[in-house]
């Protein structure tokens, strides 16, 4: 995966009601994710490409998974279930429909997992 920008979009999943991010969905610095992240232990990040020219995501159980979550979750049968769909900000998709450099990726903030799934 290529390295962060400056800025990155941050979805948190099943935020409650304590995201990190407003509404839980925003654009907001890697520093300041990374500080957010350390001030909370019971967080994970994951990234998932950002398709060029979709205004909608569809976010899967696997995508809330780490490599190492992966290797060990592998063979459940519900990997590929859709847990959460997002309509990504207006300002990212012109940006990607017009081919300007963007954000290409987008960051994933959810609870971390055991092995006792």
């Amino acid at each position: 995966m290529e390295p962060l920008g400056d800025k990155v979009l941050v979805y948190h999943h099943r935020a409650g009601d304590n995201p990190i991010v407003a509404n839980g969905l925003a654009v907001i610095s890697v520093y300041k994710l990374n500080d957010l992240v350390a001030e909370r232990g019971d967080l994970q990040v994951t990234r998932k490409t950002i398709p060029r020219g979709a205004l909608n995501m569809d976010i899967l159980e696997v995508d809330l998974q780490t490599s190492a979550q992966r290797d060990m979750f592998g063979t459940m049968p519900n990997q590929e279930t859709n847990v959460a769909g997002i309509k990504v900000p207006i300002r990212i998709w012109l940006g990607s429909v017009a081919g300007l450099a963007g954000f290409k990726e987008m960051i994933i903030v959810s609870k971390k997992r055991s092995a006792k799934m």
